[in-house]
C-alpha cells in the first residue's frame, strides 16, 4: 500500500506543473529500470501458464542503426566491420520456434517491428524475418496491423515496395526535425534530400497509416524553426505526428556535449508544445495522447483487438520487452554501444544453445497490476471504473484517493460517472500525472539503478 500522503503528492504535482516537468516518458509501466536479475530463471512455459493468448501483441526488436543520434538511449549500437544481421535473424527464428512451443494456440492481433531501426536489414533480409513470423507464429502482417519502425537514410524504393508487398499497414518515419542545422546538433549526419525522397516514395506507395516523429527542444531549435517543422509535417501524406520532448539522459552524445547552441527551457518548451496543439488542431488533427496527433478520418490500428493494459506481449530479440500480467521481462538493458553489443551476441549464444529461460525482469503483485492498468488506461483514453473493478477488489477512486486529490485540485482529471479523464492541461503534463502513480517500489528501484560505462 502507498505511504505517500495527499499532501506529498499534492506538492509534488504542483512543483512539477510549475517547473514543466518532463520526469522521463511515461507510456508503460514498470519502468525498464525497475527491472533486475529474477531469483530463479523462469520457462517461457511458466511465464505463459494460465494467459489469454487470443490478442497477442508481437514486438521484434532491430537493434541496429547506421549512426547514434546524440539524443538517443535506446538499445542499439552502430555495428563495425562485418554485418551482425544474418547470425541476429537465426537467433531471432530461434526464439520464434521456442515461444511457439510454449504458447500453443495463440493469435496475434498486432505487430510491430521497432529499434534501433528495423529498415537497416536489407530488402531480402526483411522478406527472411517476415517469412520467419509466418511460419513459425503465424503472424501475418496484414491480419496484425503491422507497423515498422524507418529512417530516412535507410529506404529505399524496392525497400518500400517490399513492405508493402508482404502487408504492413504502419510505416513511421524517424525525421525529428525539418530543419537541417537541427539534425546535426543531434548526429544525424546524412543528405537531408534523403528526408525529402522517403516521405515521397511512402506517400506514392500509400500505407493506410503514415507516422512521422518530430522532436522538440532539439539544441538551437526556436519557435520558429518548430513551426517550420510542423508546418512541413502538416503538408506532408503523413496520416499521424508523434511530437516527443527531448530529454536528456546520462551516457547520451547530448549528456557529454560541452559546447552547443542553448536548447530551449522547460518554460520554452511548454510553449513549443503548446503551438504544436494549436497548428495541429487548426490544420484538422486530434489529439489522442500528449505525444500523438491523427489527422481527422484516420482511425484507430485494431483498437478493439488489442489493449496494451490487458494483453500479453511477447518480444523477440535482444533489447526486446515481454508482458504477461504477473511478469514482465527483456534481456538487460544497456546504453553503451559495445555493452549493447555483447549483450546481442550473448543473445544468439544463447538462443543457438537452445536457452531461451526468463533471467531478468520485475514480478508484479496485485498493487502493481492495478497501478499498471489504471496509468496505461488513464493516459490513452481514460480509466473506465466499471473494467477496474472486474479485474481488482478496489474501486479506481477508492484505492488511490491521495492522486485523485491532487490533479483534480490541479485540474488535470475529469471525473464523470464511470470514466476519468485526462483534461487538457493533463494532458499536457502526462509524464507528471502519469509518475504519480508509479509505486514506491519501483521508484526506488528507478533511483538505485546503475547506468553502464
Amino acid at each position: 500500500m502507498p505511504t505517500s500522503t495527499s499532501d506529498d503528492l499534492r506538492a509534488r504535482l504542483r512543483r512539477d506543473l510549475a517547473d514543466n516537468a518532463y520526469p522521463g516518458y511515461v507510456y508503460g509501466y514498470p519502468h525498464k529500470k525497475a527491472y533486475r536479475p529474477l531469483a530463479a530463471p523462469v520457462s517461457l512455459e511458466e511465464a505463459w501458464a494460465g494467459e489469454d493468448r487470443s490478442a497477442l501483441f508481437c514486438y521484434v526488436h532491430v537493434p541496429f542503426c547506421n549512426q547514434r543520434c546524440s539524443f538517443c538511449n535506446l538499445f542499439t549500437f552502430v555495428p563495425q566491420g562485418a554485418s551482425p544481421t544474418a547470425i541476429y535473424l537465426d537467433a531471432l527464428a530461434r526464439e520464434m520456434r521456442a515461444y511457439a512451443r510454449a504458447l500453443g494456440e495463440a493469435r496475434f492481433a498486432r505487430l510491430y517491428l521497432g529499434g534501433g531501426t528495423p529498415t537497416f536489414l536489407e530488402t531480402g533480409e526483411l522478406r527472411r524475418l517476415v517469412s520467419a513470423l509466418r511460419q513459425e507464429l503465424g503472424i501475418s502482417p496484414e491480419q496484425a496491423h503491422a507497423c515498422i519502425e524507418a529512417s530516412p537514410e535507410t529506404l529505399d524504393a524496392e525497400k518500400i515496395a517490399l513492405l508493402r508487398e508482404v502487408g504492413f499497414q504502419r510505416l513511421s518515419l524517424g525525421v525529428q526535425s525539418f530543419v537541417p542545422e537541427e539534425l546535426r546538433q543531434v548526429n544525424r549526419r546524412f543528405d537531408f534530400g534523403l528526408h525529402n525522397d522517403a516521405i515521397e516514395r511512402i506517400g506514392e506507395a500509400r500505407f493506410p497509416h503514415f507516422n512521422i516523429d518530430l522532436i522538440y527542444g532539439l539544441p538551437g531549435q526556436t519557435m520558429d524553426t518548430w513551426r517550420q517543422s510542423l508546418k512541413r509535417g502538416i503538408e506532408s501524406p503523413a496520416t499521424s505526428l508523434f511530437l516527443y520532448p527531448l530529454y536528456v539522459r546520462p551516457l547520451t552524445g547530448l549528456s557529454r556535449r560541452s559546447e552547443a547552441p542553448p536548447a530551449p527551457s522547460p518554460g520554452q518548451m511548454g510553449a513549443l508544445y503548446d503551438l504544436a496543439v494549436e497548428l495541429l488542431r487548426g490544420a484538422g488533427f486530434r489529439q489522442e495522447t500528449m505525444r500523438q496527433f491523427r489527422r481527422d478520418g484516420e482511425g484507430h490500428l485494431a483498437e478493439l483487438e488489442y489493449r496494451c493494459q490487458r494483453d500479453g506481449t511477447i518480444g523477440l530479440g535482444a533489447g526486446a520487452r515481454s508482458y504477461t500480467q504477473r511478469l514482465h521481462y527483456s534481456t538487460p538493458w544497456r546504453m553503451v554501444g559495445r555493452n549493447i553489443r555483447a549483450v546481442v551476441e550473448e543473445h544468439g549464444s544463447r538462443m543457438r544453445a537452445g536457452d531461451t529461460d526468463v533471467a531478468h525482469g520485475f514480478v508484479l503483485d496485485d498493487d502493481e497490476r492495478a497501478r499498471r492498468f489504471l496509468l496505461q488506461s488513464l493516459l490513452h483514453d481514460g480509466l473506465d471504473r466499471a473494467a477496474f473493478r472486474e479485474l481488482f477488489p478496489h474501486d479506481a477512486l477508492e484505492r488511490f484517493a491521495p492522486q485523485w486529490e491532487a490533479l483534480e485540485e490541479e485540474r488535470c482529471v475529469a471525473r464523470g460517472a464511470e470514466r476519468i479523464s485526462l483534461t487538457p492541461r493533463g494532458v499536457r503534463h502526462s509524464d507528471a500525472v502519469g509518475r504519480l502513480f508509479f509505486s514506491e517500489r519501483v521508484e526506488s528501484l528507478i533511483a538505485d539503478y546503475e547506468y553502464d560505462a
